[in-house]
């Protein structure tokens, strides 16, 4: 897990994502706005779930491991404490069944790979102002 140190001020974003540069590169769209922990398993996911307070969830859709990132919003959803955290999919898969398949799973929003950063940002947003 990469995280710095925690601004109160800020809303705290967990990205979960197995690859190291689309971390940063999140981190870097995100920075000065928003409090970024990225962490790389769904099992880091809930030790930081469990241990911070986060305000909103971006999720990589095809994570290495045991549980993707489809199973893992499955799991959130059913949990009371998570059912209404904003969770936005971010993926490389850009087909509408992908969209409709991650939305039916609980994200409120999806984005795809190479990520825009107006769309990311007025997505984030969004969900900020519900």
């Amino acid at each position: 897990m990469d995280n710095k140190s925690i601004n109160s001020d800020q809303k705290h974003i967990l990205y979960v994502e197995d690859h190291y540069d689309s971390q940063m590169l999140i981190r870097s769209m995100l920075q000065g706005q928003y409090q970024v922990s990225c962490v790389k398993t769904t099992a880091e996911a809930d030790e930081i779930l469990e241990s911070h307070s986060i305000d909103m969830v971006l999720m990589d859709l095809s994570l290495e491991g045991d549980e993707d990132g489809l199973m893992m919003v499955r799991r959130l959803r059913s949990l009371p404490k998570y059912n209404s955290i904003p969770i936005i999919a971010i993926t490389a898969h850009a087909y509408p069944a992908d969209r409709q398949q991650a939305l039916d799973a609980g994200c409120d929003a999806f984005v795809t790979k190479p990520v825009n950063r107006v769309f990311l940002m007025e997505s984030i947003e969004k969900l900020f102002s519900i």
